[in-house]
């Protein structure tokens, strides 16, 4: 039985199927509540319940303790409603908007180069067009297990048949070390659920922006630039 989600006296509910977790229904229909890490361990997609009741799942109590959840504080990525849930509009926050839904797609590794100590580039294809944000990321499920990671992509928006992104090797690493620095090779096929994450590019100014980042933190960086330097050639950045 799905159950129906509600911000406030929306009349748009957002039907949330059995064992799936309310961040998820909302991505998937299109409609934004706030995410990041999407792991239970930020906060960023804290939100209140209004009326209804959820199952909390593995929410840590480092990011919603026992006291907020008895104030009816809750995780969208980790809880999941066992009746109609009605959530509280945060102020001043967009919470229900509409935006690119979130999607599960197959991608195919095109290339994977080496562009600074302990960096690979992995470029992947993709048979349909994903539609993101600048700044945004996606999350890989690496080839022949069952442990996924998440990158920012460092093409813009408009190049939507394909991922560029960017791995900084970790000793180890499920996915750096013994993946991208291991057995990945073109032609290899790749799980990727996206978009993800609220830090995107706003291109409602023209005012001078600085931009700072520093390793593999420069892929939304990238792909902001080439985002907004076609749309505001004139803008300082």
């Amino acid at each position: 039985m799905r159950h129906a989600i509600r911000i406030g006296n929306d009349a748009e509910p957002v039907r949330c199927a059995p064992g799936q977790g309310i961040l998820d229904a909302f991505l998937r229909a299109g409609r934004w509540l706030p995410n990041s890490c999407n792991q239970g361990t930020c906060g960023t997609c804290k939100v209140r319940l209004c009326s209804g009741e959820v199952d909390h799942r593995e929410s840590p109590t480092s990011t919603l303790p026992f006291d907020e959840r008895h104030r009816g504080w809750l995780l969208a990525c980790q809880a999941t409603p066992q009746t109609d849930v009605v959530l509280e509009p945060l102020a001043g926050s967009a919470l229900g908007c509409t935006t690119a839904p979130l999607r599960d797609l197959l991608a195919v590794v095109k290339n994977v180069q080496d562009v600074a100590r302990d960096t690979r580039r992995l470029i992947l294809t993709l048979a349909e067009p994903l539609a993101f944000r600048a700044g945004q990321h996606v999350e890989l499920t690496v080839p022949g297990t069952e442990h996924s990671r998440r990158y920012s992509m460092a093409n813009a928006p408009a190049d939507d048949l394909r991922l560029e992104l960017q791995v900084r090797r970790e000793p180890g690493g499920v996915a750096s070390d013994k993946w991208v620095f291991g057995r990945a090779e073109p032609g290899q096929e790749v799980a990727v659920r996206g978009p993800l994450g609220d830090f995107w590019w706003e291109d409602d100014t023209d005012e001078p922006v600085v931009m700072l980042a520093g390793g593999t933190g420069l892929a939304p960086m990238l792909s902001t630039l080439r985002h907004a330097l076609p749309r505001q050639p004139g803008r300082e950045i």
